[in-house]
């Protein structure tokens, strides 16, 4: 199945209605105390320094690890996981991308932008897609039980995070993860996404003091 001719958001709405079976790859809970990355750990301290989030569920995307982090609205980790990101690097997104078709999209137009998002449960399916950008068609969604199923859980298996670097914009997490994690956490209402940027300082988004 190919979504080439879809804008993002489209293409990120057929997946939510595209779901597998399969629960490999899960990602860990709160109770495998993983550690965060650097620069997640410093956003992290400025979330919850400043109560950015407001009392909001909220996810920390680290694309250049290829990883994101869940969290309640208490601040407390949920689970992380391996996440595929846009295919180039870069923070900062170009007006109007999102409405093009994924086949129009240049590979420096396919990227993840960095920074604070409010995000929110898409309401006609169910929660199978977390909005964080409606307008430019950036969303947190499962893996699709299409053709692109197998080598994108291949990628999620790679130990180098570039071989996460797939997507056209949207953030790919493994089935289960989406179903034990993401829905629940951030599916149930609106909350924040913090993008870590991977060419500008993280300072420029999370500024310290």
């Amino acid at each position: 199945m190919t979504h080439s001719f879809l804008t993002r958001r489209q293409a990120a709405s057929v997946v939510a209605l595209c779901c597998t079976s399969s629960f490999a790859l899960a990602g860990q809970t709160a109770t495998s105390a993983p550690t965060l990355t650097g620069d997640a750990a410093c956003a992290l301290q400025w979330v919850t320094a400043r109560r950015d989030n407001r009392d909001r569920a909220f996810a920390i995307v680290d694309k250049k690890e290829g990883k994101i982090y869940v969290f309640d609205r208490k601040g407390r980790l949920a689970g992380t996981s391996p996440a595929l990101v846009g295919k180039s690097s870069g923070d900062m997104d170009e007006p109007g991308v999102g409405h093009l078709e994924v086949s129009q999209l240049t590979t420096e137009q396919r990227k993840t932008p960095a920074g604070r998002f409010n995000s929110l449960p898409a309401a006609d399916h169910a929660a199978e897609i977390i909005w964080f950008d409606y307008d430019a068609g950036l969303a947190i969604h499962q893996l699709a039980s299409d053709s692109t199923y197998v080598p994108r859980m291949s990628r999620l298996r790679s130990p180098d995070p570039a071989g996460r670097r797939i997507t056209a914009g949207c953030v790919a997490v493994p089935v289960e993860f989406f179903a034990k994690i993401v829905r629940p956490v951030l599916g149930a209402r609106a909350g924040v996404v913090y993008v870590l940027p991977d060419t500008l300082p993280i300072n420029d988004f999370f500024p310290a003091g």
